[in-house]
């Protein structure tokens, strides 16, 4: 037990700056997310990842600015594709389902998005294979943030 908890301690020490530090944004999502602010929308993370490794991310990406709402795993009791963590999103920041647009880049997010009753749109990232992704039956299934832009402009009000 004692070596389960070192080992975890290292983890979480070591994840943010080894493995998050080596992120990087894919083309078009800071042009994009600056576009969508400016256009007066609600933007929200929801994510699997701790606070403290999602706050050195956001802050790594300088995205912090463009969010009105941080939800980390701390905040999410059932993960997804239980829908609890995107319903709380849509309570918190006063907006309706159908003024909703989850973008994900996994069948999981797809089956999140429609078990809350909203649209999603898949962004073809290389996470999974496109097929697998397709049979959930996504709304949109794009191949850059540029796509997300144009959606969320022309089908969401807030």
């Amino acid at each position: 037990e004692k070596k389960e908890q070192q080992c975890h301690s290292s983890f979480q020490r070591l994840f943010p700056r080894e493995v998050i530090s080596q992120f990087t944004l894919f083309p078009y999502v800071l042009a994009g997310l600056q576009m969508l602010r400016r256009g007066g929308k609600k933007l929200a993370v929801l994510t699997g990842f701790d606070r403290k490794e999602t706050a050195f991310f956001l802050e790594q990406m300088h995205l912090t600015p463009y969010f009105d709402l941080v939800l980390s795993a701390e905040d999410i009791i059932e993960h997804r594709p239980h829908p609890r963590g995107l319903l709380l999103a849509m309570e918190k920041l006063l907006v309706p389902k159908e003024d909703v647009l989850y973008v994900g880049d996994t069948w999981v997010d797809v089956q999140f998005a429609q078990n809350a009753g909203v649209k999603v749109a898949i962004v073809k990232t290389g996470a999974q294979e496109p097929a697998s992704i397709e049979k959930e039956k996504p709304d949109y299934f794009v191949t850059d943030f540029r796509d997300i832009v144009k959606i969320a402009r022309n089908t969401l009000s807030s």
